[in-house]
């Protein structure tokens, strides 16, 4: 059984505050059992792929960003000036000299 994520329920709860969702709606559209919502926000059960990736899809989110959030992936790295000039100029390369980096 996943962990459970307190922070992350908090976080879907605002999410579906801030959209005017609730949750059976929400299990409509990630294509997951209501119970299963119903778990996760109640903190009873965490979040795992499957959910995340359901919730990613409903709420038009990256996944990789509910992902983060439910403790399944690391905290992105922090974006120093030296990583946005590097994105820059990686992001200048032609796709063919991107593919041999």
């Amino acid at each position: 059984m996943t962990a459970v994520n307190t922070d992350f329920a908090e976080w879907l709860h605002q999410e579906l505050n801030r959209r005017a969702l609730n949750p059976s709606e929400l299990a409509r559209r990630a294509r997951v059992s209501q119970s299963t919502v119903s778990l996760v926000l109640n903190e009873q059960k965490g979040p795992g792929p499957k959910l995340c990736r359901g919730i990613a899809r409903a709420l038009d989110l990256p996944p990789e960003d509910v992902f983060r959030r439910a403790g399944l992936l690391p905290p992105a790295p922090e974006e120093t000036p030296s990583l946005r000039e590097v994105i820059h100029l990686f992001n200048q390369l032609s796709p063919e000299q991107q593919d041999n980096m």
